[in-house]
């Protein structure tokens, strides 16, 4: 039996209060004995990041070859900052005419 005091005792439903540490690589499937929602919000959380991650490359390179394709048709209005074109006018001008 465990050795426990007052203090370790939920106040609501007087249960004992168990402890465990978690780490940032834990499986979420340890968290089942906590009930579903905390593996499903983790799982959320997890894909969510990668949907946000891969939507961010794939805008970003859009618009870095956009503006690479603009910079080549007026290199007058482009300046290269660490090898990377920026442009002083908008990339959507050119394809809306």
């Amino acid at each position: 039996m465990l050795d426990l005091d007052d203090n370790d005792l939920c106040p609501c439903c007087n249960l004992p209060i168990f402890k465990k540490d978690y780490t940032l690589s834990t499986d979420p499937e340890d968290f089942s004995n906590m009930g579903t929602g905390f593996c499903s919000f983790f799982y959320f959380t997890k894909y969510s990041i990668f949907l946000l991650i891969a939507i961010f490359i794939v805008s970003g390179a859009y618009n870095f070859f956009c503006t690479l394709d603009n910079c080549k048709l007026n290199e007058d209005d482009c300046s290269f900052i660490a090898g990377v074109p920026f442009s002083s006018k908008d990339t959507v001008d050119q394809y809306n005419t």
